[in-house]
């Protein structure tokens, strides 16, 4: 077995994701007999997935027996995959998979190890593009297992299965049979046991195609996200997606978005569906995705947001520097032609204050009638999310100045000036 791992493992600690099978036995026992010349720090993760009874704890309590008498230090769960199946409607390879997953990121977020190394190699790489392939994937799905994601890596992935129980052998490495793994009702198991093997009569060198495929997907994959990138822009707390983008490297952008904004595990295909549906619709139409993000479509851009509860905000108006929620407001006296706003002082009530909008709240621009603030901002095209977040000089429902945006004409200068003031 020829395992690779980064140089970034170097004095680190990683945790060895252990079922008690050939292959994570065979990497656990790897991992711990490089320890020193690898200058890393192992420890085992078990997770008794509550599948098959007393024989899933026995195999738990056979890691446990190992990790004891090999000084491994050992990290242990017992999850109900078959309970999650039934709640949330799904297989239960799928429910394995996700408490599985929970338990890592549990493991990682409590700074227990450092990394987590999984036992995926060849065979599971040309398994997992099969079922992807079959299910209609795109060229992510085609990538199959990457090497290394995040803080999980799997340094097996190029190697055959051969291999690895040709180490087992040599190495006298203990393991156990899971009796799932011959169960063909899995999806799987059905592929890795009837499938595969009428592929390989017929092109016994399909695992090493898969692998070619997926090596030359990845770069594909990674060249189409960079072209896509460029269709996504971080401004004002927010995601947005420029909607000239063509339908491939749109539906890419959504995807990178979604991760932006921090939905990393929860979207589905619903939802870049969603947002296709969304690029078509009406301009400020809005519709609810997961993890408390609004999306909104603006124009030429759909923007992805986490809302912000509306804030009433109010401070007398003055001059000089205020600080009004986390912003530097500052008025001083005209001396010198730059940018920013400027109005008449002398035309300003002395009751006016600086606050938020409020509904009804009226506004006289330029040589114009007065309107509604309201239908003053949209027609100046600003977003809907960022109108709350507008600071105003006011005066009851009368708007004098919308900072870093316009003036009333109601305090605008003129030949009678005296009091000429600048704000920004």
């Amino acid at each position: 077995m020829n395992a690779i791992f980064d140089r970034l493992l170097s004095g680190k600690t990683v945790g060895v994701a252990v079922s008690g099978g050939m292959d994570s036995m065979a990497l656990l026992h790897y991992a711990k007999k490089a320890e020193q010349k690898l200058n890393i720090c192992v420890i085992a993760i078990n997770i008794e997935h509550g599948i098959r009874g007393q024989e899933s704890v026995s195999d738990s309590a056979f890691v446990k027996d190992y990790c004891k008498s090999h000084d491994i230090p050992l990290i242990s769960f017992s999850v109900d995959a078959i309970a999650l199946s039934k709640t949330d409607g799904i297989s239960v390879e799928e429910s394995a998979r996700k408490l599985r997953y929970d338990c890592f990121d549990k493991v990682l977020k409590n700074n227990q190890c450092d990394f987590i190394l999984t036992a995926h190699h060849k065979s599971d790489l040309a398994e997992s593009v099969l079922i992807n392939l079959l299910r209609g994937t795109s060229i992510k799905g085609l990538k199959g297992i990457p090497y290394k994601r995040d803080k999980f890596i799997r340094p097996l992935i190029n190697t055959p299965k051969d291999a690895i129980r040709a180490y087992v052998e040599r190495e006298n490495v203990p393991y156990i049979n899971d009796s799932t793994n011959f169960d063909d009702l899995y999806t799987r198991n059905f592929l890795r046991l009837k499938v595969i093997p009428l592929l390989k009569e017929r092109f016994p060198q399909f695992e090493d195609g898969v692998l070619r495929l997926s090596s030359l997907a990845e770069k594909e994959d990674e060249f189409l996200d960079d072209l896509a990138e460029k269709f996504v822009v971080e401004t004002d707390g927010a995601i947005k997606i420029d909607l000239s983008a063509n339908e491939v490297l749109l539906n890419r952008a959504f995807i990178i978005a979604l991760k932006k904004i921090g939905i990393k595990k929860d979207y589905e295909k619903k939802h870049t569906d969603m947002l296709n549906s969304l690029s078509t619709d009406k301009n400020g139409v809005k519709i609810c995705m997961p993890q408390g993000v609004t999306a909104v479509k603006e124009y030429d851009f759909i923007t992805l947001y986490k809302k912000t509860e509306k804030l009433d905000l109010s401070i007398p108006f003055s001059l000089g520097e205020t600080n009004f929620n986390g912003k530097t407001i500052s008025v001083k006296h005209f001396s010198k032609e730059s940018d920013g706003l400027y109005f008449d002082l002398d035309k300003l009530p002395k009751t006016a204050v600086f606050r938020t909008r409020r509904d009804g709240d009226l506004f006289k621009p330029f040589n114009s009638g007065t309107k509604k603030l309201k239908e003053y901002l949209i027609d100046k095209k600003i977003p809907s999310r960022l109108r709350d977040e507008l600071i105003l000089i006011a005066d009851g429902n009368t708007v004098y100045c919308i900072i870093g945006i316009e003036i009333s004409d109601l305090v605008k200068t003129d030949e009678n000036t005296i009091n000429k003031v600048q704000i920004n």
